[in-house]
């Protein structure tokens, strides 16, 4: 239930329950010995008590453009967090294949965003404004390609897109026209959804789990 790193894998291998094959076997394998090794990995996460007047939430929604070899539909990826100044906390995170197939990697994005937005941020900004007694601010952190389409509501590289995505375009540019909601240019190499959308290199693997709060415990001596 913690392990964000595993949430690709098993949204994969879940899709093939009654079609499995050899290389599921395989990779179901992987995966086992992939957590025996690593369990040692927690999720961290802290909240500084002055910080309660000026905490916020950001999301980073995200989606990989067709990289599976089974499927020409893409997998959408989020991660939603509480953050201050000393404040860090994850309170939600997704990985999930899309319905429909996109034809390019800011229409699967803007798919994504339309899910981060309805399913998780909303809801979750909601919530934290009312158990706060304030407005909590949301900031969605995405490429600027992306936000550039939202901003305007339309696209004409996009004017092929079906009746569901645009819906979705619709609606993430409505939302983001809130006060308290604003879109911010990420790089990519700091998109924490990406942990959610594919399989990363070892390297980069590594440095996505420490973005979202997945380390070893560190004892202390004495």
């Amino acid at each position: 239930m913690v392990r964000l790193d595993i949430c690709y894998a098993i949204n994969s291998l879940s899709k093939h329950v009654t079609k499995s094959n050899a290389l599921c076997d395989k990779q179901l394998r992987n995966l086992y010995s992939y957590l025996k090794s690593t369990a040692h990995i927690k999720l961290h996460g802290q909240v500084d008590s002055l910080d309660i007047d000026n905490v916020a939430l950001h999301a980073y929604p995200d989606a990989d453009l067709c990289g599976t070899y089974d499927t020409s539909r893409s997998t959408s990826g989020g991660f939603v967090e509480l953050s201050g100044l000393n404040t860090f906390f994850p309170l939600d995170w997704f990985s999930k294949r899309q319905t429909a197939t996109s034809h390019s990697t800011t229409e699967a994005e803007l798919v994504a965003a339309s899910k981060m937005l309805r399913e998780s941020l909303i809801p979750i900004q909601s919530l934290w404004s009312l158990m706060l007694q304030r407005p909590v601010d949301a900031v969605l952190h995405d490429n600027m390609s992306t936000i550039v389409v939202i901003n305007a509501g339309y696209s004409p590289q996009l004017r092929h897109i079906q009746k569901h995505h645009r819906i979705s375009l619709g609606e993430v540019s409505e939302l983001c026209k809130a006060e308290n909601l604003k879109f911010v240019h990420i790089e990519t190499d700091k998109q924490k959804g990406d942990l959610m959308t594919k399989g990363l290199a070892r390297p980069k693997h590594e440095s996505a789990m420490h973005m979202v709060g997945l380390y070893p415990i560190i004892l202390i001596p004495g």
